[in-house]
């Protein structure tokens, strides 16, 4: 996606955080080198940039304009729910594990197909529309702070334990 994204906005940035690859582990020693190849490949290697480990990624986030979750499998994406609790918007494509649990499409994310021209396309369409991106900005932060709260994920696990002993066996 990031070749078609370059091209169509020559001031765009991808920045990589996180470590890079384990060098001991093969297959993430081969994720790393495909990385590599593609960033070689996109014709704006100059724009993407490895920031390594940082302690601070909240403050990468706030800076960003967007953030692109590109996934076949998750669990629960913290990545892109940290995101959006920094009020950045979201493209993210359906995963194995992809849940209503996340928010609504074109609500508080917007859902392109998994393909690089779909996920790049709908990328350029939120960089270019700065309405786009300011409402789901909004509202995914506002969606994040009333349901992911830490309070009201408290109750709801202390409501599931009732719930469970409930129907324990009694004994």
């Amino acid at each position: 996606a990031w070749p078609k994204i370059a091209r169509e906005i020559p001031d765009a940035h991808l920045f990589l955080i996180g470590m890079r690859h384990d060098r001991n582990n093969p297959k993430l020693k081969k994720f790393g080198r495909s990385v590599e190849a593609l960033v070689g490949s996109s014709g704006a290697a100059d724009r993407i940039h490895f920031s390594g480990y940082v302690p601070n990624v909240a403050e990468y986030l706030k800076a960003a304009d967007l953030f692109l979750f590109p996934s076949r499998i998750e669990g629960m994406p913290n990545a892109m729910l940290e995101a959006m609790a920094c009020g950045v918007p979201v493209v993210t494509n359906p995963f194995i594990g992809f849940s209503p649990d996340l928010g609504r499409p074109d609500e508080h994310f917007v859902l392109a197909d998994h393909h690089p021209e779909a996920i790049a396309k709908a990328a350029v369409d939120v960089l270019m529309d700065s309405r786009l991106q300011q409402r789901l900005s909004q509202n995914a932060r506002d969606w994040i702070v009333q349901t992911m709260d830490i309070e009201k994920t408290l109750d709801r696990y202390a409501a599931l334990y009732r719930e469970m002993a409930s129907i324990a066996p009694k004994g």
